[in-house]
């Protein structure tokens, strides 16, 4: 089994540098890098990360202060293609 230990362990360390996942999507799997993007494999995705979790957050204080208001509201975010 040791083997088999390594090679997850390996595989999973290129997962998290931007390993191709899925290549019949060609994307790379980094749900994590949205909690902590310094962890993203590359300074772009990194600060596409940031700008949105900076304007999600300047829309929250928006909406706490009354700024903007809306019956209800609703938020899509699209990534990629």
């Amino acid at each position: 089994m040791e083997p088999r230990f390594h090679k997850a362990f390996k595989d999973m360390e290129e997962l998290e540098k931007g390993a191709i996942a899925n290549p019949d999507e060609g994307r790379m799997v980094g749900h994590y890098w949205l909690r902590n993007s310094t962890l993203a494999p590359n300074s772009f995705l990194k600060t596409q990360i940031d700008k949105a979790l900076d304007a999600v957050c300047d829309f929250a204080d928006q909406v706490v202060s009354g700024k903007v208001s809306y019956g209800l509201i609703y938020v899509f975010f699209f990534t990629g293609d």
